[in-house]
């Protein structure tokens, strides 16, 4: 199993032994709302490495979001316009909802 826990570097977990069936699970100690990636090799009784399978993204979702700072905000008429600003690094945030 190869995983990118050093930044986007698949790298091979070397504490994690060999998949012997057609599943396995991985114990994720990453922080909150960070993607990581994760792929496999095969190896053959030989101790040849094959190409990788396919790679798929995990996100460990954030237990809780940040305090959201809504300035300035504008008020005209019939209308009112905010504007709010949050973390870029929010990787699992999806949206908003006002």
């Amino acid at each position: 199993m190869y995983c990118d826990r050093a930044g986007g570097i698949l790298a091979r977990e070397t504490d994690y032994s060999g998949i012997k069936l057609d599943q396995t699970k991985y114990k994720i100690e990453g922080a909150p709302g960070q993607e990581y990636q994760f792929t496999v090799k095969f190896e053959n009784k030989d101790g040849e490495i094959t190409n990788y399978t396919g790679t798929i993204k995990v996100i460990i979702p954030n237990p809780s979001l940040p305090n959201v700072n809504i300035w300035p905000f504008r008020v005209s008429e019939q209308k009112i316009s905010i504007d709010w600003k949050y973390p870029d690094s929010l990787v699992d945030l999806k949206g908003f909802r006002i």
